[in-house]
């Protein structure tokens, strides 16, 4: 099916919302994924991240994620092939998605992940 053929409306969409550990898409890190299919909300990944550095105290202040939330949990490694199945074929929307996506981007080069 090409994408051209769809109704708007009918688009396979994901949101996507990332919380990191600052602003800079090159050095910062994924501390949580976020996705929900907008016309299926049973359809969704919430997930903490251990972004393997500490979580400067100004990052928590916004999001509320420290680094006890995130001691046991998956490195990127291990969570990003949930998130990149949640992707699949979809189109990716969020608030801010450029960063987000950005993010995504730099993590998977500095961890030699396909994206």
């Amino acid at each position: 099916m090409s994408l051209s053929s769809v109704l708007l409306e009918k688009l396979p969409l994901i949101s996507l919302d990332l919380e990191t550990t600052g602003l800079q898409t090159r050095t910062d890190r994924v501390v949580q994924i976020g996705a929900i299919d907008p016309y299926d909300a049973t359809n969704y990944l919430d997930m903490l991240v251990n972004p393997d550095m500490a979580i400067p105290p100004r990052s928590t202040d916004i999001h509320g994620i420290s680094d006890d939330m995130v001691a046991d949990k998956p490195l990127l490694t291990q969570a990003f092939p949930r998130l990149r199945d949640s992707i699949n074929d979809r189109v990716v929307i969020g608030y801010n998605i450029g960063f987000d996506l950005a993010i995504i981007a730099a993590e998977t080069d500095r961890h030699g992940i396909a994206w």
